[in-house]
């Protein structure tokens, strides 16, 4: 019992008193205050440092990047390993306990998008042995994950009931007003240009009305709305024709996402030009897509028109989501298969709904040949050469075993339909000052190639094969050793350059490669001066042609524009360089080429 003296201190500081049969001194007292005092600062503050704040903010970092970027882009293997990053730095007791839990639970669903089922599993185990009352995550929530979500509940001993909900992302704040005079968009009934009242929500998967009236005095030609739903990567355009007194159209169910949809209204005048506005991309209205509607909440609808229906769920994939665009019709999905398909070019939300079976950028593609492309190609081909001669001396001269004295060099007379000289005495009596040369070179007509082409289409862009056919117009002699059978072999490989370049119809640039034998030749003419010593010197002039002679290799590259008619039959024009290599040196000509192919 405490038996306070006269002028008792409350807080037994300024007197001593007795405790029982103790007697307390005031400075006894103090000391034990103040020792009290410190343990009970010593253990807050430990508490209070058991977070490392630095850890927690870089393994939110993390877990933004992995949700927002990864997720979104479908890359669900770059995700889980920064999600995985945040769980090491949250080792211990780093992080708050709802933080780590959450971490392992985006990184099960990762995992288990990435197809790694065991690893996400065993994630999603352990997220609810740390937190049991989380929820997963909107932005990939699927029909597929929340299965296995329960699943792990049911290992992890976790009994079904209410969740605690994630919290609602905050919709983004305007930086700017759209008018400086009017309320910014999504607040009031009036914003921007246009007069537009915001429904209030809608139900995930059911078209979402847009509806704005106009009473300005700029004369419109077209009303469109930018729109960007929750998980897309990119704004959409959608036109609002007219309704009523206004505007309106209802954005396909397909974009209707679950979470933060935004929109704004722009107005194209007479002109061609942006006229009157609602908001930007900054300074949008934000719309909220819950699963339900309250009970008692009108479904949102457009003026003079029946609110419009649910669609039903085609698949596991959030409606629109990245990497995911499944019919609607797809045998179980429970879709609906559309009454009339769709031309190329026009509108669609789905595959089904087009002749094609594609849909791509919200509208009706050409279809996809899948692997039915062409392997096996057989054609005939043509080409020009015009081949560079180089100057040469004595291009007519023998030597003493009767042969061309320069190799890959010969003369022919066409007037007797001979070699020229025939004889070593006829080629003694050139002079050797007057004619009997080649004065300069450049590019001459050379020989004529028709050609058989056989090629395998290793893919939709790459063609290796080959070419066999026969050259015309070459050397007519037989004096020249350098000559090849006037025939033409040839190993060659074709690029197509663009999409599926060798399986639809269309212009398609195509560059080639090629390695062969054959004969290269060009002619020109050759002025001659016969001295004859029997007529005591008398000099006899003519004409003759003089031939450069190049054999057997050569390679080739060059360039064609191909225009297939169908995935079977296409045609070409082009021009290729070539060198041939041999006796006679190194020798270029430029042919232009055309030709036929035709695949099965």
């Amino acid at each position: 019992m405490v038996a306070p003296p006269p002028g008792y201190d409350l807080w037994g500081f300024g007197q001593d008193f007795t405790i029982g049969d103790a007697h307390v001194k005031r400075s006894q007292l103090a000391k034990l205050f103040v020792l009290a005092t410190a343990l009970v600062t010593f253990s807050t503050t430990t508490a209070a440092f058991a977070v490392d704040k630095k850890a927690e903010t870089a393994a939110k970092e993390l877990q933004k990047k992995a949700i927002d970027e990864d997720n979104l882009a479908t890359n669900y293997d770059a995700a889980a390993k920064k999600l995985q990053q945040a769980v090491t730095k949250c080792a211990g007791d780093k992080c708050e306990k709802a933080l780590k839990g959450a971490l392992h639970r985006d990184l099960g669903a990762m995992l288990l998008l990435a197809g790694k089922k065991d690893e996400g599993i065993a994630a999603f185990i352990e997220a609810l042995t740390i937190d049991p009352t989380l929820a997963l995550d909107a932005s990939y929530k699927t029909a597929a994950l929340d299965r296995e979500w329960e699943s792990a509940k049911k290992k992890a001993g976790v009994e079904s009931g209410p969740e605690k909900p994630e919290k609602p992302e905050k919709p983004e704040k305007p930086t700017k007003p759209v008018k400086p005079t009017k309320p910014p968009p999504g607040e009031g009934t009036i914003a921007g240009d246009f007069q537009h009242t915001p429904v209030p929500g809608q139900a995930v998967r059911t078209p979402l009305p847009i509806y704005v009236e106009y009473t300005g005095e700029e004369k419109l030609s077209k009303v469109k709305a930018k729109y960007k739903g929750f998980g897309m990567t990119d704004w959409k355009t959608i036109d609002l024709p007219k309704v009523g007194d206004g505007y309106g159209a209802n954005v396909p169910c397909a974009d209707v996402s679950l979470g933060d949809f935004k929109y704004y209204v722009q107005g194209i005048n007479t002109e061609n030009e942006l006229g009157p506005t609602s908001g930007d991309r900054n300074n949008a209205f934000h719309i909220k897509i819950v699963n339900e509607l309250e009970e008692g909440t009108a479904a949102p609808h457009l003026p003079g028109q029946e609110a419009p229906a649910q669609c039903k769920e085609a698949s596991d994939c959030p409606p629109n989501f990245p990497g995911c665009h499944k019919d609607p019709a797809t045998p179980g999905s429970g879709g609906d298969v559309p009454e009339e398909l769709r031309a190329e070019g026009d509108g669609c939300e789905f595959d089904n709904q087009c002749k094609s079976k594609k849909c791509s950028a919200d509208k009706c593609t050409a279809p996809d040949t899948g692997n039915k492309f062409s392997r096996f190609w057989v054609g005939i081909s043509g080409d020009l050469s015009f081949t560079a001669i180089a100057a040469r001396d004595s291009v007519c001269s023998l030597d003493a075993n009767s042969a061309p004295l320069n190799p890959g060099y010969a003369c022919y007379d066409p007037t007797t339909g001979k070699d020229y000289p025939e004889t070593i005495d006829q080629s003694n009596a050139l002079s050797p000052n007057l004619g009997n040369k080649i004065k300069s070179g450049g590019f001459v007509f050379g020989n004529i190639r028709l050609m058989a082409s056989f090629d395998y289409a290793i893919n939709r862009n790459f063609m290796l094969g080959g070419r066999f056919g026969y050259v015309f117009n070459t050397f007519p002699g037989k004096f020249v050793s350098t000559s090849f059978a006037p025939v033409h072999v040839e190993v060659r490989g074709s690029y197509a350059i663009g999409d599926n370049a060798l399986g639809k119809k269309g212009f398609a640039p195509v560059l080639h490669l090629g390695i062969g034998v054959s004969q290269y030749d060009g002619k020109v003419t050759a002025r001659v001066v016969e001295t004859d010593p029997a007529t005591g010197g008398t000099s006899v002039e003519r004409d003759v042609n003089a031939w450069q002679v190049t054999s057997p290799f050569f390679i080739s590259a060059g360039a064609a524009g191909r225009y297939a008619f169908s995935p079977r039959a296409a045609a070409s024009i082009g021009v290729k360089f070539v060198g041939a290599i041999g006796g006679g040196g190194f020798m270029p000509s430029l042919a232009p080429e055309v030709g036929v192919q035709f695949g099965f």
